[in-house]
């Protein structure tokens, strides 16, 4: 079993529930011990498989930096944002790949490539949220899980833009999950449950074998 202290979260726990997390009471979900140091809370992953997670951002993400701190928050660059990512990856002990394009081409070359080499994805369709079919169907046809992530809550977002005819995500029918409206914490968040959903060997893990 995998142990990972998440200093994010330390700050929600205070007292007789620190104690329990910290004693490991209710994440016992693990046959062999690997220790990841931090501080915070303690994580235990069932096993410790070393997974390759893709991330992916698209279409206006490289603009990160510029956009509206009220909905982006305190994350300036994709390249904060990709070391965030990466390093809580190390925390988790897996290896993250990312990429950003504003082309839809290039990010589906980049899943083609990657279909035999990564265990899963995440994905900030961005940009093709509500029309980027292509890029949705080679997700599926690599057969390997992606979580659908953004900054904001979205759905409030097309709702708010949404004419005569209701707009709607395009991804999140054939996603294996959806983490949304934490700023950067929903990458976080995606990675983290899709790294113990990998764990699980009666969940996504048995896609893996």
């Amino acid at each position: 079993m995998t142990f990972v202290r998440l200093g994010i979260i330390s700050g929600f726990l205070t007292g007789a529930n620190r104690h329990e997390w910290e004693s490991g009471i209710g994440t016992r979900i693990g046959e062999r011990d690997h220790n990841v140091e931090g501080a915070g809370m303690k994580i235990r992953r069932a096993g410790a498989a070393s997974w390759t997670i893709a991330v992916i951002n698209g279409p206006n993400m490289s603009s990160l930096g510029a956009r509206d701190q009220a909905i982006y928050g305190p994350i300036r660059s994709m390249q904060d944002l990709d070391k965030l990512v990466v390093d809580f990856g190390k925390e988790l002990g897996v290896k993250v790949r990312c990429m950003t394009s504003n082309h839809e081409g290039e990010i589906l070359e980049f899943i083609h490539s990657t279909a035999t080499k990564v265990d899963g994805y995440i994905i900030n369709p961005a940009g093709l949220t509500t029309y980027g079919e292509g890029t949705r169907h080679a997700l599926s046809d690599t057969k390997k899980p992606y979580v659908e992530v953004h900054f904001s809550n979205i759905a409030k977002h097309l709702e708010s833009i949404s004419g005569t005819h209701p707009l709607e995500s395009r991804f999140t029918k054939s996603a294996a999950g959806m983490c949304m409206g934490l700023r950067q914490y929903s990458y976080l968040g995606a990675l983290l449950a899709l790294t113990l959903s990998l764990d699980d060997k009666a969940f996504l893990g048995e896609r893996q074998g």
